[in-house]
Formats: C-alpha cells, structure tokens, sequence
C-alpha cells in the first residue's frame, strides 16, 4: 500500500471520529472572552429562584397537554399606610390639631408609625419574558470571568453586599447558586458571583432585569398567544350553544387574505374586525386566591386553531368578584390560571357575537 493511500486512510479515521466526537458532544460556541457558566438544556432546568430584601420569586418548570410553560410564584415586600384604629373612640366635637398632637395621616408623624410593611403573595405564568430567560440560561453563558477575587475587591462590584441571590436548579445535579451584584460602569451588564467557587461573572443584563423586577415584566397578558398571519380558524360559541367557525384564507398572504365562515363562500368582514379585535383583547393581572370570584357564567367559548394544527380554548367569562361587584374573567389552555379582564373590552366583545354569528357573506 502506497503511503498517499496509508495518509489518506489516517485523515479519514480522524475525520470520523472528530465527527463522532461532534455528534456526541455538542457545544455552545464561544466568542472573544466569552466563559461558560452552566451549559444546560431547557428541559435539564427544574427550578429559577430569585432571593432579594423585597421581591421572591420561585419559577417552575411545569408541563401540561397545551406544551412547557413557567408558573411563577412571588412573594413581594410592600408598604401601605396604616389603618385607622376601630376601637379610637370618635371625637364628639371637630377640633383642629394642635402642634402637640397632630392627626394620625399627619405626614410630619414619623414614617414608621403611619405605614406597615406587608407580603403579597401572587402565581401567574410567565409569558415571552419567562421563555426568554430560561433559553438565557440554557446555556447560561459570560461575557468575561474572573477568579480569585480578594474580599476587599468585592465592594465595587456590589458583591460584599450583594442585591439578591440567584439559584438555579436542575434534574439530578447539584444547584447552582450565584450572588448578584451591581452593574458594570458603561454596560449596565451585571456582576455574578458563584458560592461555591468564589468565581465572578460578567453577564447581560437581559438575564437579570426580568427577575428584578419579575411582578411586572414576567406576567403573560395573552390569552391566545397565536398571531393574526398564524391563526387558521376560530369557532364561536354563545352562551345559549349556538356556534359558527370562521376559517383565514389566503392567510399566507396578507394582502389577499379574508375570513369566511366554513362552507360557505365569500368573505365576512364582521369575522375579521371580530378576531381582531379578540387578539387584541389582554388580561389585566392573574386572579389572586383572595380575589377568586364569588360567581361565575361563561358568556363565550372560542376555540383557535393555528396553521400547525395547535388549539386553543378560551373561556370569556361574568362574574362577581370578592366585593360583589360585577366584573370579567377569563381563562384559556394558553393562560392555564384565571384572569382578570377589562370589563368595557370584554363585554363589547362578548355583546358583538350576535352580529359575527349572523353575519352574511359579501
């Protein structure tokens, strides 16, 4: 055998196993300083803790029929003014205050003695924010690191007093718990550093702005979650049973598309200023168990169905909440919990069903 043959014979091994070693080994790759800090799957995440003085959060991993989705629970540190006392007997004669004794909102009184701190206590599920943050930490990359950081040197990282901590837990492997400090002059990006190893992190401040303020950014206000140029049908039901299915054709393009209803001909316009208007339609906060309402009847049944075949149930619904005024709600596959919903947008959407369902081809 010639020795071009043997060299060629040699290559092709060492092609073949640097592939199978590719195969089996995936990495992420890394640019310029980058470092690796957790190289995980989404699926390998359990569990997103944040820990700070004010604001909790514990962020599960859940699944159901409808696909994955994070449930969050928080638990945050606020402030109110103090109730006036019940038992203060009321005064038999208005007299104005004197300096020595100011009344009990005077905002001259001490702070400390006309508010309380209290917990609130919410679950929702996250949205676009939350699915953008577990694919941050899977895999969970640095812009640069650095090691063996003398104590005296964590101060102007924000690191010897760090602002919360940040834990993240996996199927069968030990947490990964990080401290978190302050911002990086210029970048905003945030300083990290791990417990166990003492090493410090630089990352994006993507990663930690939606934790930080995580009862605001990380709600999902969908109720579908299916964009207009996705979505394939969708079929009404009233709250007397009736029901009629609307279909997007043309949907692909977006100047020729319409919506009819399913075996007939023709476009209705009512079905297409209607849908709009349903995927427009966003919760206004997750319903808390105090706030569970008393009564309830589902006004409207809609089901969507995407261009993938995925469905959708969504539950429009009356109700009476916890101080017995009347108000909306609603509840989906995609939402998963109950929510609150604007009660002049939901109605007027619910009051325009009779129109949509006898609403005649053009």
């Amino acid at each position: 055998m010639s020795k071009q043959a043997i060299l060629y014979g040699v290559l092709l091994s060492l092609s073949l196993v640097g592939s199978y070693w590719t195969w089996t080994h995936p990495e992420t790759p890394l640019a310029g300083e980058e470092v690796m800090v957790l190289e995980a799957k989404a699926e390998d995440i359990t569990t997103i803790l944040w820990d700070s003085e004010k604001l909790d959060l514990r962020l599960t991993v859940s699944e159901d029929a409808a696909g994955r989705y994070l449930l969050v629970k928080s638990t945050e540190q606020k402030r109110r003014l103090k109730p006036h006392s019940e038992e203060a007997p009321a005064p038999v004669e208005a007299t104005p205050p004197s300096p020595e004794t100011p009344p009990a909102d005077d905002p001259a009184k001490p702070e400390e003695d006309r508010f309380e701190t209290y917990e609130e206590v919410k679950e929702f599920k996250a949205g676009k924010a939350g699915d953008e943050l577990l694919a941050a930490l899977s895999p969970m990359i640095a812009k640069r690191s650095l090691s063996n950081l003398p104590d005296e040197k964590l101060a102007p990282l924000g690191l010897a007093e760090p602002e919360a901590t940040l834990t993240i837990q996996r199927a069968g492997k030990p947490d990964r718990v990080f401290d978190v400090g302050g911002e990086a002059f210029g970048t905003r990006d945030r300083y990290l550093r791990e417990k166990d190893t003492g090493t410090i992190y630089l990352v994006k401040e993507d990663l930690i702005r939606p934790l930080k303020h995580g009862t605001t950014r990380l709600p999902d206000r969908e109720l579908i979650g299916v964009e207009m140029k996705e979505l394939a049908k969708v079929t009404v039901k009233d709250a007397t049973g009736a029901e009629r299915s609307f279909e997007h054709r043309n949907r692909v393009d977006e100047k020729a598309a319409y919506w009819g209803a399913v075996g007939e001909e023709g476009s209705l316009e009512p079905a297409k200023t209607w849908v709009e208007a349903l995927l427009k339609l966003k919760s206004t906060s997750f319903v808390a168990a105090e706030d569970t309402p008393t009564t309830t009847t589902v006004m409207a049944t809609v089901v969507t169905e995407d261009a993938k075949g995925q469905k959708v149930t969504l539950e429009l619904i009356k109700g009476t909440d916890a101080d017995g005024k009347e108000a909306w709600y609603a509840k989906s596959t995609h939402t998963r919990l109950l929510v609150k919903m604007s009660s002049a947008q939901t109605g007027d959407l619910v009051a325009d069903i009779p129109t949509v369902m006898g609403a005649k081809a053009q």
